[in-house]
């Protein structure tokens, strides 16, 4: 019989100072690094008050009175640009056909540089 038997393999002490990911400790550092991401990434853009489908009425009690109005006339119909420019600058359409309500059909939002 051979004198080293495989059963009598000596075991390598493990590192106290290694533990599991998921037991891992905050720190003020890695928790301030932790609310910069996520107040860098994780905020969403807030969602538009407007949808399409909405009526004039409906936008104006949202949004106040427009700026500026412009209108297209076609033929049967027209196409209204109601443009925002004080706290969030933006141009909300509508559609109007004749013998229908006007209701959104496009809401285009920019930043505040833009014409």
């Amino acid at each position: 019989m051979s004198s080293h038997r495989r059963d009598q393999i000596p075991r390598i002490p493990v590192a106290r100072t290694m533990r599991p990911l998921g037991r891992a400790r905050l720190t003020p550092i890695r928790l301030m690094i932790v609310v910069v991401i996520w107040t860098a990434f994780g905020q969403a853009a807030p969602p538009s008050p407007i949808t399409r489908g909405q009526s004039p009425a409906e936008v104006r009690s949202r949004l106040g009175a427009p700026m500026r109005v412009s209108r297209q006339v076609l033929m049967g119909r027209h196409v209204e640009q109601w443009i925002y420019e004080d706290q969030r600058p933006g141009r909300v359409e509508f559609s109007c056909i004749r013998g229908e309500d006007p209701y959104v059909c496009a809401i285009l939002q920019l930043s505040p540089g833009q014409p």
